[in-house]
């Protein structure tokens, strides 16, 4: 093998390597834009994501230290702290007008839910949701070739899991005592399946409307164990929630 074929058969490689790592990063980079900037325009509040981890090659991966902040006129603290979402995306999906989402998997959220004279934090973000569903104006999910500037994405997923949540609650004229309880485990199937296109705002109104469900069910319905103290506080959040 003369030098030139031996220096072919050694570049090649480490520059197809480097590439690959260019890509796997840019690609991060861009979903971990995405959901900061998108999930601010959902939500209404600042999102923060830490890092997106998901493979070029398979589309699976995890998306790390998502915070969603509470609402304007709620506390400073994270409405939503979810530590790691598992994820299964159709890769090739990504560039049509609807975006395929196997699963996704969030395990152990923690949700901070606050009851104060205008209804709860958690309320005011669907709300928020609710009155983009309801305009004319698009908001577009993230570029598409083939869906065309401007254009909205539809978005199906597949299955919708989470799993060993906690609701920490929090009620003005409780002396700033919190109370943490289970949150029911979650499973929604078929979301925006073929005759039912949805877009990334629908999805996400329909989601956590479910979502509000279950807390409101965790709240006034619990019978969970407690210590003396917060039963009393239970007592009294039940109250509250069910005006």
């Amino acid at each position: 093998m003369n030098r030139m074929a031996k220096l072919f058969f050694l570049v090649v490689p480490a520059l197809a390597a480097g590439i690959l790592i260019i890509l796997y990063f840019s690609f991060n980079i861009l979903v971990k834009q995405a959901v900061e900037s998108f999930g601010s325009r959902l939500t209404g509040t600042e999102v923060h994501l830490q890092r997106s981890h998901i493979s070029l090659f398979s589309g699976r991966g995890q998306l790390k230290g998502l915070t969603i902040s509470n609402p304007r006129g709620f506390s400073r603290q994270a409405a939503f702290r979810l530590g790691e979402i598992r994820i299964a995306l159709a890769l090739s999906s990504v560039f049509s007008s609807r975006i395929f989402i196997e699963e996704i998997f969030i395990n152990e959220p923690e949700i901070l839910y606050e009851k104060g004279g205008r209804g709860s934090n958690i309320t005011a973000i669907l709300t928020h949701a609710r009155s983009l569903t309801q305009t004319k104006k698009p908001v577009p999910a993230s570029p598409s070739p083939a869906a065309g500037p401007g254009s909205e994405k539809y978005v199906r997923i597949q299955d919708f899991i989470i799993k060993n949540g906690k609701i920490h609650m929090s009620v003005a004229g409780l002396d700033k005592k919190l109370v943490s309880i289970a949150l029911p485990d979650m499973h929604v199937k078929d979301i925006g399946k073929e005759e039912k296109k949805m877009t990334a705002v629908r999805v996400f109104e329909v989601l956590l409307g479910e979502l509000n469900r279950k807390i409101l069910w965790a709240v006034t319905g619990s019978s969970l164990p407690f210590a003396e103290e917060g039963k009393k506080v239970i007592e009294k959040l039940k109250g509250i929630f069910t005006r």
